[in-house]
């Protein structure tokens, strides 16, 4: 259409030969009357037909210098024969999404979202929060946008968020499933973040330091030379007997070893060295030391002397090499230079020991956003997304994982494309007196991490203290994850890869 009304105006143009006009721009104080007529009069010099006086109109085109301090502004009417307009509806899209609320006792909802197809994420969140209040009948400050998540989920996992703001709602496919999760409040997070924290202050507090002990004066060439690489490591696992490489590696390796593994090594080492300070060629001034020793005749001296006195004559009686061979763990110390050096180098390992502690990332208070899904024998319901305190342990997640399964057993419908297991639980399967049933069920389900890609080549992994080798019960009673065993307590957010999109699978014992 714009082509033909082009060629029958230039064919009808009743001016044939075209003067050359310069471009008119309103001037300061100039009204658009008329600098609207200045310039429609100067293109009707160059341009005059039966197609111009029907079809051809002018547009206000203003520009401004973008330039601070220049403030020179451009304004021009520049002639116009057509105006291209969208159809009504045609950058529109409609998009199925199904909302999931926090409390999991309401039942989800399908909703339909009218949205413009050149709208974001944040947009569509915002119709979302809109259509939910409306359908749950909530007011404005029960339900956030910064408390909604959008995902796609595939086959009980969720595939990809869709978190960033700033993207494209096209990013979203036809063919994806769409999910909108109700997340726990920001406030409600760092609360609990400050509660996990103060709760972690206290029981670091409680734990028994791992014991210190004095080394004596070993020369300080010595120490600068086993400082130098890290020649004290070499030192201690030369002084191994029932230890390979690969085995005092692990040791000293923070992601490989466990903490209890270290500590129990670091109190041999103790217990080793305080037995060679008692033989007789040790060296050792300080064995029993003057202040110690009460004075003859006080009542002290009479409370020492009624008490059982402990033979040791017989440690103080070998010799350093004839203690060290009744070791088990360490080969033979001869000399008391040897002895220093093996202090020396247990003094290094506790610094690593306590090193470890003071070398994690700081953790967010925003919290994070995790899924989980929850099987049992070959069914699965889920997945869940929650935001979660970055330090919340395993023991902790444990707990949440049993709050959302009540609600949803409360629901008693999945909330995922999944089949919805089989998930009741009686009282009589549990004979715990101060456990409920559900808690109970969720202290003995085994905790994976597997890919979202099934096809993946990276494998799942066991979390906690429950495997599948230990699920047995043990004299009629299931074993339990306990909150304080060492596996319970690391932060779920160190053992779930979440960049990588890992899913936690929480499997529930089939009876």
């Amino acid at each position: 259409c714009a082509y033909l009304l082009d060629i029958l105006h230039e064919d009808t143009n009743r001016v044939r030969k075209k003067p050359y006009v310069e471009k008119p721009e309103q001037e300061e104080n100039e009204s658009d009357e008329v600098a609207a007529d200045k310039a429609w009069n100067l293109h009707l010099q160059r341009e005059d037909s039966r197609v111009l006086e029907n079809f051809m109109g002018q547009v206000k085109s203003r520009l401004e210098c973008p330039v601070q301090g220049c403030g020179r502004i451009s304004t021009t009417f520049d002639p116009s024969m057509y105006l291209s307009v969208p159809l009504p509806g045609s950058t529109d899209r409609v998009m199925k999404v199904t909302f999931v609320p926090l409390d999991l006792s309401k039942k989800c909802a399908d909703l339909t979202v009218n949205i413009c197809k050149n709208s974001s994420i944040l947009g569509l969140r915002k119709h979302v929060a809109e259509l939910a209040k409306e359908c749950y009948n909530l007011k404005d400050d029960e339900l956030h946008v910064e408390d909604i998540i959008i995902a796609d989920v595939f086959q009980n996992k969720v595939w990809q968020y869709f978190a960033k703001d700033d993207d494209a709602v096209d990013r979203i496919t036809e063919n994806d499933i769409v999910y909108a999760y109700e997340l726990e409040p920001q406030s409600v997070v760092k609360r609990a973040f400050n509660l996990y924290r103060e709760q972690d202050k206290s029981t670091t507090s409680s734990d028994s330091t791992p014991q210190q002990i004095e080394s004596n004066s070993l020369d300080p060439a010595e120490k600068r030379k086993l400082d130098q690489d890290e020649q004290w490591q070499n030192e201690l696992e030369s002084c191994q007997l029932k230890m390979n490489e690969i085995e005092f590696s692990r040791l000293l390796n923070a992601t490989r070893s466990k903490k209890v593994e270290r500590n129990e090594f670091y109190a041999k080492i103790v217990k080793f060295i305080q037995g060679c300070k008692k033989c007789s060629d040790s060296d050792d001034s300080d064995k029993v030391p003057m202040e110690d020793v009460p004075m003859e005749g006080t009542d002290q001296a009479k409370q020492n002397e009624s008490k059982p006195k402990r033979d040791s004559t017989e440690d103080e009686s070998l010799t350093l090499e004839e203690y060290s061979e009744m070791s088990k763990q360490f080969k033979t110390i001869r000399t008391p230079r040897e002895l220093q050096v093996l202090e020396y180098c247990a003094k290094k390992y506790l610094q690593f020991i306590l090193s470890l502690g003071s070398t994690k990332k700081p953790l967010s208070e925003d919290g994070v956003v995790l899924q989980f899904t929850i099987k049992k024998d070959m069914q699965k319901i889920g997945p869940f997304v929650a935001r979660v305190p970055t330090n919340v342990n395993l023991s902790n997640l444990r707990d949440l994982i049993g709050r959302r399964l009540s609600h949803a057993l409360t629901n008693g419908a999945s909330i995922s494309n999944g089949d919805s297991a089989d998930m009741s639980v009686e009282k009589s399967s549990a004979s715990f007196a101060s456990m409920s049933p559900l808690t109970a069920l969720i202290r003995q389900a085994v905790l994976t991490v597997e890919p979202k890609n099934n096809k993946s080549i990276l494998e799942s992994t066991t979390i906690g203290s429950v495997t599948e080798s230990n699920t047995a019960s043990v004299n009629g009673c299931p074993v339990l994850a306990k909150p304080s065993d060492e596996e319970e307590q690391e932060l779920a957010v160190e053992k779930i890869d979440l960049a990588k999109m890992y899913a936690l699978f929480v499997h529930l014992p089939s009876k």
